[in-house]
This record gives C-alpha cells, structure tokens and sequence, in this order.
C-alpha cells in the first residue's frame, strides 16, 4: 500500500518557481519562537472578559506549546483573546438559550438562537485558523528533531 506522495526537493521547487522562501524555517522569515504565551492581560490586550475566558486560554495556549513553541507568533495573541471571549460568549449564549428557549412569547425565533449561531460559526472559524482541529493540526509545520544514530543499527547478523 502506497505511503503517499514523496515531497518535492527545494531545488526543483526553485526551478520551477514554486517554492515558497515564507514556509523554509533555515531563511529566517519565520517568527521568533516564544517560549512561554504572556498572560492575557498584558498592555494592548486588555480585555478578556471573564474567569471563563482566561481559563480558556490558558489551557490553549498550554496545548499549543506543549507541541511546537513556533506554533504561534507574538501577533497571533489578540487573535488568540478574541477567540478566548467568543467562546466566553457562546457559553453565555448557551445558558441564555436553555433559560429562555428557541422561541420567543411572539412564535419567532429568538435572538438567542440568532446569537448563539453567529457565535458558533465564529468560534469554529477561529478553532480552524488557529490550528486547533484534527484536519488544521496536520497542517502545522513542527521542529525536526535531530535524528539519533544507534551504531548497533549497522550490525548485520
């Protein structure tokens, strides 16, 4: 059974002007790789609604180091808090919608419903940019890691 299709060398992407200087880690363009995510809080990021909402990131941010310190730039934070307070909401806009129901007192739909929708889509969106869904996850380009030479490998017996 066939593993896939083998990468293309640098050298023939190079010919034939498909490659791409922004995605080879030794020139490099790529971000600085951050060793520990600064609290939500800091200057021009204030704003993380609720306990919820830093939990949230915290434990987001945690996953995304634990995997690859270049997964995210200094630039990506705010979007990362933006998502953090989406999620906020949706959970609000969740209990609101079990509290009041899909209906409103009129026979139409409630604006919980329309909220918590919007927010759904919007919470989603974010989980795909930021790299946190199976098919996103395979995507992301990780360290390789130096490749351990065992001399015992070489014995022919």
């Amino acid at each position: 059974m066939a593993k896939g299709r083998k990468p293309i060398p640098d050298a023939i992407k190079r010919k034939t002007g498909t490659y791409r200087k922004d995605q080879d880690p030794s020139n490099g363009s790529m971000h600085e790789a951050l060793e520990k995510l600064p609290p939500p809080e800091t200057e021009g990021r204030e704003g993380l609604i609720s306990k919820r909402a830093q939990t949230h990131y915290s434990q987001i941010s945690g996953e995304m180091l634990a995997v690859s310190k270049t997964w995210l730039s200094e630039t990506d934070l705010n979007f990362l808090v933006v998502h953090c307070n989406t999620f906020d909401l949706l959970v609000t806009s969740i209990t609101n919608l079990k509290k009041h129901g899909q209906i409103d007192e009129k026979g139409r739909v409630s604006g919980y419903l329309s909220a918590y929708l919007k927010l759904q889509k919007a919470y989603l969106d974010g989980c795909v940019q930021l790299g946190l869904t199976p098919s996103a996850k395979t995507k992301i380009v990780l360290e390789k890691k130096e490749k351990e030479i065992n001399p015992l490998d070489n014995i022919i017996i």
